[in-house]
Order: C-alpha cells, then structure tokens, then sequence
C-alpha cells in the first residue's frame, strides 16, 4: 500500500470514513507522520485474502495493482494478472 501524502481537510474526511466504518485499510503521511490504519490482529493471509478480493473486484491486478483491460473470452470477466504479469507467469 503507498502512502500519500494528505492534506487536513482530506485527514479529517480519513477519520470519518474511519469511524463510519468505510475504511479498513490506509497508509497516509500527514506532516512528516505516517498513519497506518489496519485491522487488528487480522492474520498475514486475512490482510492477503482481503486485499486480493478488493483488488480483484475493482479490476486491478492482484500482484502490482495496475488497471486490467483483457477480457477472458471463456469466462466474460476481466483476468486477475495486468498483461506483463500474465506473460512473466502464466505463459511460461
């Protein structure tokens, strides 16, 4: 996850979205501190499993998180893997 940097306005609508329970995951840089907000005690292959499924759902590929455009003929949805991940690994 990249940190941004974020401005106060942009901060305090963070706390809100926090608080409303909308987000679950951040890494935010606010005058030279960095926030990290995360699940508590969330297991290394919960945070995995989480963010391959929001990845996946949003169309991104799930190692490098670059938009994808390919369209699997057989199933109708978009592949998991951007175009140079798919040739590094499922084309060998």
């Amino acid at each position: 996850m990249d940190i941004k940097k974020v401005t106060m306005h942009s901060l305090e609508k963070l706390f809100e979205d926090i608080l409303d329970k909308k987000v679950t995951q951040a890494n935010v840089l606010w005058c030279g501190v960095r926030i990290q907000v995360s699940k508590y005690g969330q297991t290394t292959s919960q945070r995995v499993a989480d963010l391959y499924k929001r990845r996946r759902s949003a169309g991104e590929c799930i190692l490098c998180g670059e938009k994808v455009r390919k369209i699997n003929k057989v199933t109708g949805k978009k592949y998991r893997l951007c175009d140079y991940h798919r040739e590094k690994i499922d084309h060998k």
